[in-house]
């Protein structure tokens, strides 16, 4: 069976040159080998995020795991927590919290409508908080938040701020160190174009302060990020098992994006957006996001079509992509255009919602 293309928020289509990295033969965790690759994989992910390779975190695992790693690590019961919430991964970025003893106040957006940055300041004004919870890019509305203004706030008021870059992290603007960030995490597998299964993960040196000086253990064994920072240091310090192929695949990947460059990648994802914009209004079909985002896009249908649309593109043109998540499964599709995505990807996936579309009205 021929392999569709993926259009979908992730996972993301990969280049040969990471397909053939995730065949290589096995090798040992242990060995020198894969030290040096190690190293390499933790420069690699450090200039992405534009900080210091001391302040990066790889580690087995998903974007969730990256979410309570930062959670599991730096809040503790009692904690005041502002919970930002634009969609379901920031709902899931407050619950999680919420596990681990947090006192979560949540502003709660309308779905497609992204943070207001004088909301923020307002809720610090009235109470104090030891963090702020934010999705950069919201998967299932494709909002486009703007953390940099956020961030700014937060220093203001020495609050951290955590925050989701998964669907953002090397498809648009990020700027870890220069707009104060104080933790952020993304998976390998959307706009880095790896497979899936490797956490990245960023944290600032006053955050390190904050691990350094908990009043209470952590209350994990794989999400401690103090343990992960001395595996860094030294990767022969056995603290779990990594998945080596993904993490030598995602190495690979990493090469890829920097090869193109990084600035040079952001801006292809926002041409690959405009291009996706364009061709759904031309088609009729309403936005989702008030601001959207480079890296995904978000329609609403008009109708609840959206898994029959799905199907039709799958089966008829071989494309792949999303329907909602939640209460708007059935009306909205989500079209990511991110990683490797091109000019051609985008026009066939245009073409076949355009022949779905005739088609199921």
């Amino acid at each position: 069976m021929r392999s569709p293309l993926l259009m979908i928020p992730g996972p993301t289509n990969l280049d040969p040159q990471v397909l053939e990295a995730l065949s290589w033969p096995s090798i040992g965790h242990t060995s020198p080998e894969f030290h040096e690759e190690f190293n390499e994989l933790l420069y690699l992910t450090a200039k992405l995020y534009k900080t210091k390779k001391e302040n990066v975190i790889v580690y087995s695992g998903s974007g969730t795991l990256g979410m309570e790693g930062a959670v599991a690590s730096l809040i503790e019961p009692d904690d005041k927590v502002l919970a930002l919430i634009t969609g379901y991964f920031g709902e899931r970025f407050a619950e999680i919290a919420e596990i681990y003893g947090a006192k979560v106040k949540r502003l709660v957006y309308p779905s497609g409508h992204d943070v207001n940055p004088e909301d923020v300041k307002e809720a610090l004004e009235k109470d104090e908080y030891k963090a702020i919870l934010v999705t950069h890019i919201e998967t299932t509305n494709g909002v486009y938040n703007r953390v940099e203004e956020v961030a700014k706030v937060a220093r203001r008021y020495g609050v951290l701020i955590f925050v989701d870059v998964v669907s953002s992290l090397g498809g648009a603007p990020f700027y870890f160190d220069n707009d104060g960030y104080d933790v952020a995490f993304a998976g390998s597998q959307k706009c880095i174009a790896a497979p899936p299964g490797a956490t990245l993960i960023a944290i600032s040196d006053r955050a390190k302060e904050f691990l350094e000086n908990r009043r209470t253990e952590i209350k994990s064994y794989y999400f401690n990020l103090k343990r992960w920072l001395k595996v860094m240091e030294n990767p022969r310090i056995y603290l779990a098992t990594p998945t080596i192929p993904i993490l030598r695949a995602t190495r690979i990947a990493l090469k890829l994006l920097h090869k193109e460059g990084l600035e040079n990648r952001w801006r292809r994802h926002e041409q690959m957006a405009k291009l996706v914009r364009k061709g759904l209004t031309e088609l009729g079909l309403e936005l989702k996001a008030r601001r959207s985002s480079p890296t995904i896009t978000v329609a609403k249908l008009g109708k609840p079509i959206a898994e029959k649309l799905q199907e039709y593109v799958l089966k008829k043109h071989n494309v792949l992509i999303s329907t909602g998540i939640g209460g708007e499964s059935k009306d909205v599709i989500r079209i990511g255009h991110m990683g490797i995505v091109n000019r051609e990807m985008v026009e066939l996936t245009l073409s076949a919602i355009e022949d779905a579309l005739k088609n199921l009205n």
